[in-house]
């Protein structure tokens, strides 16, 4: 609001309560009105006498009690003249007088903040002042300056002047040349020795004198103490006033006789006056109590309900004061009993602070800082302004007594208020490390007030200091591992985590204690990150930070150290007041380490632990890729299965391969670590319950997982079916040139026997084709891999995608069962190709089967079993009636199931190789190379 503005509302307001009507008065008076308002809202460097004096009667008594009489004297000294000034100054300007007499107090109270605290040089000063001689021309001096004033003449003189001068007596007389030794003394009373005191007795009295002076002075500092003391605002309550002329504010209009009205009687109350209001205000910020307010337990402040008055506020001007200033105090009451609830087990205990609130006593230590940096403020603010120090830019300028609450209301709201709140918001985070620094750093991220961002900056630094260090301990130190797994057998040690070194409970990543070692989820569930998730702070370093602290622990387990350990530094070195993204400055520097760390584990992979080497025989093996062993092995299989003899035993499975692989000399596919079972317990096996997995040592076992050895297993039967199938119809060829002779079916068997083949050599080729090509982009992709984690990722999506291909998955059912149909098809043409029923002699049935002992029926054996029987029964009887009326007619039926078979998979595949979207396209495109070669089929 303008200055214009103020006055024109303050005309109609003097008006009514002085009835002045002149325009021209009316303007002077709005005028000054207008700038005692400035200097109340803003702030000036106006000082009432009172004020003044108070201060330097405050100076007096405590140079007083400190025993320093000389300063205390010169203060005394030093207000009882300028008293005198006043009253002979008055307000008015006098020439005889060097100042105006009501300019003194400004005066003074400049000399006040250019003052320093009391030093040797102001006791010497005082000294002097106090010893300095009278000046001006008083009775005495004019008296002396007569006396001294030549000719010597005037009745003071007396006779003996005039005798001494007339006589003509002169020094020369009694010359030192006339006198001999011989010449007696003329002795007088005065001239006769005197008694000498020892030295040892003058020091003693001079010893006790000084103490009886200290005596004194200390007895005089005691009772001045003690009356500062008992006339003390806060025990007097103040001093007695009239509330109806002392309490109204605007001394100018307080005293009209508008005022003095009936409406307003006259009552009388205790007031401070607001000096000593200032003081209660800086008390309450460095959070003593006072007689204006009053703290909680919790910190919080509210307004005395017994408190005095204040000379030149108003009831309601006071209160608003008061409450406004109590929600300030409050906010640093708050932080202030946080910090001492939080920081008082530390003082009262020499034991190091528990491990999971290092971050909250960070916190509470950082504002602790704050606080410290606020009462320095106020101590300043108070030494100003009780005059002890000179004036400098860095405290809030003193203005006049009334305004004073109102500066230093704002002073503290642009210093402290924006960061007092913030510190006061984030307290109820506290309990829990990571919230509290996430909010710490959202408050960073919202600020656009650059002195507090950079506060608060640094207070992150400060709490965000002990999760630095826990996190130095994850990435250098890496994971912890058992102790065990560095010394024994790893499989021993995989079973136990007892002697595994716990986490921090502060830390943001956690040991989930219901995975071990030995499963094959470990890596990736084994440390997980806690239930608030990954900290804001380091967005975008969640997976490498857990890979480079996973490889660097599982590189200790295997007893391999880092030779060249990276230095970590210091938070305050990365995060600096210019830092305006923090999460990018620490991925900065993060993302080097856990880079080295996962560099060095692949190449300890590599060189030590024979990754590719395992990586081929395992492709060798369940991905059939080394096919003279697989086949050799197969015919074996297939053999037995023939015969009737058992075939599905866990030790004759194994044997045979192992025996196939070192009969070849196959030595890359490390036979002892290959094994093969089938999973039905019990009923009959078949095909398809067979699974082959191959043991790779710790840590490719996190790799190589049971569940991805399971789906390559799946796509291994899936070959084996597809390879006895194609053996299947080779036998069939064999079959009928033997038997085939003038047989007028022969035809249309080898057309049969040739279309069967065509669309098994399809699938075949194709399959495998796309295997070649996987297996090697495959091998490529796991030895780039920037981390472990990746290596893991890659080989599930490898071996499901290969599982996928071989139509294992639940869209590609349909196509799964065409081709069943397809392979069933192929063991009835081998039957078909058999001799004929026509020829019982050549008639071969199968082998007679030895009498076995009637046994009990297993209940665990579950209904998939007794389907499976059911089937296998069925397909017996159905090839055994084939056999023996295989006839034109019945190849004709296979011919038209084929045909449509065939033309359902073409549908099947076709739709494939329309599904999915974008991101498909790879999947799509290899359908349709299948999709495109079946293209050439022709029906039978």
């Amino acid at each position: 609001m303008s200055s214009a503005d103020m006055a024109s509302l303050a005309k109609p307001l003097i008006t009514a309560l002085s009835g002045v009507q002149d325009p021209d008065k009316l303007d002077g008076i709005a005028r000054r009105v207008a700038a005692r308002l400035r200097v109340d809202s803003h702030g000036s460097s106006r000082k009432e006498w009172t004020d003044v004096r108070s201060s330097l009667q405050g100076l007096s008594n405590t140079a007083r009690i400190r025993v320093k009489d000389d300063i205390a004297t010169a203060y005394d000294k030093l207000v009882a003249k300028l008293e005198e000034h006043r009253r002979r100054g008055g307000t008015a300007w006098d020439e005889n007088l060097e100042l105006n007499s009501s300019y003194i107090p400004q005066h003074v109270q400049l000399l006040l903040n250019l003052s320093k605290p009391t030093d040797e040089r102001t006791q010497q000063f005082a000294e002097e002042f106090l010893s300095r001689l009278p000046e001006g021309d008083k009775p005495q001096e004019l008296l002396y300056e007569e006396i001294m004033a030549e000719p010597f003449e005037g009745d003071h003189w007396g006779d003996g002047y005039n005798e001494e001068v007339s006589e003509g007596w002169t020094d020369s007389e009694g010359s030192e040349s006339d006198f001999t030794p011989n010449e007696d003394e003329v002795v007088t009373p005065s001239s006769k020795p005197t008694y000498q005191k020892s030295a040892a007795q003058r020091a003693r009295e001079a010893e006790a004198q000084r103490r009886a002076e200290e005596e004194q002075r200390l007895m005089l500092a005691k009772l001045t103490l003690r009356e500062v003391t008992a006339n003390a605002y806060w025990r007097t309550g103040g001093v007695d006033v009239q509330s109806s002329t002392e309490l109204r504010g605007w001394q100018a209009l307080s005293t009209v006789p508008a005022l003095a009205s009936p409406a307003l009687p006259s009552t009388t109350t205790k007031a401070i006056s607001s000096r000593q209001l200032q003081r209660e205000l800086l008390f309450a910020l460095s959070g003593r109590p006072g007689v204006m307010f009053s703290f909680g337990e919790d910190g919080t402040c509210s307004v005395a309900r017994q408190r005095p008055n204040v000379l030149s506020f108003s009831a309601d001007a006071l209160e608003g004061i008061l409450s406004s200033f109590a929600v300030q105090v409050s906010e640093v009451g708050v932080i202030r009993h946080y910090v001492a609830q939080t920081l008082a087990p530390l003082a009262s205990s020499s034991k190091p602070p528990p491990l999971n609130r290092e971050t909250q006593d960070a916190f509470a230590a950082a504002c602790q800082k704050v606080l410290h940096k606020l009462d320095a403020w106020v101590a300043e603010l108070e030494s100003t302004f009780m005059g002890a120090q000179p004036m400098t830019p860095a405290i809030v300028p003193i203005s006049s007594a009334a305004s004073t609450p109102l500066v230093l209301s704002m002073e503290f709201a642009r210093r402290y208020g924006d960061l007092i709140s913030y510190l006061r918001d984030l307290i109820p985070f506290a309990e829990d490390s990571n919230e509290l620094l996430n909010a710490i750093h959202g408050s960073i991220s919202d600020l656009t007030n650059q002195p507090v961002r950079a506060e608060l900056l640094d207070i992150f630094v400060q709490t965000a200091t002990p999760m630095w260090r826990l996190l130095q301990s994850w990435l250098v130190d890496g994971m912890p591992v058992p102790e065990s797994l560095k010394t024994h057998d790893a499989d021993l040690a995989l079973q136990a985590i007892d002697d595994e070194l716990p986490l921090s409970p502060e830390f943001f990543i956690r040991r989930d204690r219901d995975s071990a070692w030995s499963d094959e989820d470990f890596w990736e569930a084994g440390f997980v990150v806690v239930d608030g998730g990954w900290p804001s702070w380091l967005q975008g370093t969640e997976e490498e930070v857990m890979e480079g602290g996973k490889a660097m622990g599982l590189l200790h387990s295997l007893s391999l150290m880092d030779n060249a350990r990276h230095d970590w530094i210091g938070l305050d070195e990365i995060i600096t007041h210019d830092t305006q993204n923090i999460p990018q400055a620490l991925a900065d520097y993060l993302f080097p380490i856990c880079t080295h760390n996962q560099a060095l584990l692949a190449r300890v992979l590599e060189w030590d632990c024979a990754l590719q080497r395992h990586l081929t025989a395992i492709d060798g093996l369940t991905l059939m890729r080394g096919p003279v062993v697989v086949n050799e092995w197969a015919d074996l299989l297939f053999e037995q299965m023939n015969c009737g003899k058992p075939w599905a035993d866990f030790q004759l499975l194994t044997s045979s391969l192992r025996d196939t692989i070192e009969s070849h000399g196959a030595t890359w596919m490390n036979a002892p670590a290959v094994r093969a079972r089938t999973t039905r317990r019990s009923g009959r096996a078949v095909l398809a319950d067979i699974r082959v997995d191959y043991l790779v040592p710790f840590p490719l076992s996190q790799l190589f997982t049971p569940t991805a050895v399971d789906l390559r297993s799946d796509i291994f039967v899936f070959l084996l079916r597809l390879v006895k199938g194609r053996k299947v119809l080779l036998e069939a060829r064999m079959l009928a040139e033997t038997y085939g002779g003038a047989r007028p079916e022969l035809r249309l068997l080898r057309k049969l026997r040739h279309a069967l083949s065509w669309i098994l050599d399809s699938l075949w080729n194709w399959v495998n084709n796309l295997i070649d090509v996987r297996a090697a982009e495959h091998s490529k992709k796991i030895e780039i891999a920037p981390s472990f984690y990746a290596m893991i990722r890659l080989e599930m999506q490898h071996v499901r995608k290969l599982r996928g291909f071989c139509f294992l998955d639940a869209n590609a059912a349909t196509a799964s069962r065409i081709i069943d149909v397809i392979l069933n098809m192929a063991e009835e043409l081998q039957v078909a190709a058999g001799p004929s029923s026509n020829d019982p002699a050549a008639i071969r049935g199968p082998p007679p089967r030895p009498p076995r002992r009637r046994r009990k029926r297993d209940p665990q054996s579950d209904d998939d079993s007794d389907d499976d029987d059911t089937s296998a029964r069925f397909n017996r009887t159905a090839v055994s009636n084939i056999s023996l009326s295989s006839s034109a007619v019945h190849l004709d039926s296979m011919a038209d199931r084929l045909n449509t078979q065939v033309r359902r998979f073409r549908r099947e595949v076709e739709g494939l190789a329309s599904d999915g979207g974008v991101d498909q396209s790879d999947t799509r495109d290899t359908w349709s190379v299948l999709a495109f070669s079946l293209e050439d089929w022709k029906d039978v």
